[in-house]
């Protein structure tokens, strides 16, 4: 079996702001550390644990969550023009995933890929302490 080594932030922060906005990283990268192999992201899976978040399927409206609803829609792409809605997996949506095709999201030999990112969320009466969301697990393979 091969080894190869990526390195990605241990955290997404993500911040809810009490206009409704949200904050989103710019410069979350993944490196690729392998110096004969191109890799490819070609699944994130998302987990809400004990946390009571939850993803919302493409269908459900956000303007119809009542104010402190601990739901989102959750997107993530190789760019802010190619977003994917990561889909519920489960009917109360504590776990979700979002598969990419080998080759489609390459990160090259020993160089990095921005991530992109956007939520869509309902909103909140008071503010949300530091707390995570969501676990986020994230399947590489070599490019064929």
């Amino acid at each position: 079996m091969s080894e190869f080594s990526v390195t990605v932030p241990a955290v997404l922060p993500i911040i809810f702001n009490s206009d409704g906005t949200n904050t989103l990283p710019t410069n979350w990268q993944i490196e690729n550390h392998s110096s004969i192999a191109n890799i490819s992201l070609t699944k994130v899976e998302l987990d809400a644990k004990e946390s009571g978040w939850k993803l919302l399927p493409k269908e459900q409206e956000i303007d119809e969550l009542s104010a402190d609803t601990k739901a989102m829609k959750f997107y993530m792409g190789k760019s802010s023009s190619d977003l994917a809605l990561v889909t519920p997996d489960n009917e109360d949506g504590t776990i979700g995933s979002r598969a990419w095709e080998n080759g489609s999201f390459t990160i090259p030999v020993e160089s990095g890929k921005n991530v992109s990112f956007n939520v869509e969320r309902g909103a909140f009466t008071s503010s949300e302490s530091a707390a995570s969301a969501f676990e986020m697990l994230l399947t590489f393979e070599f490019n064929k």
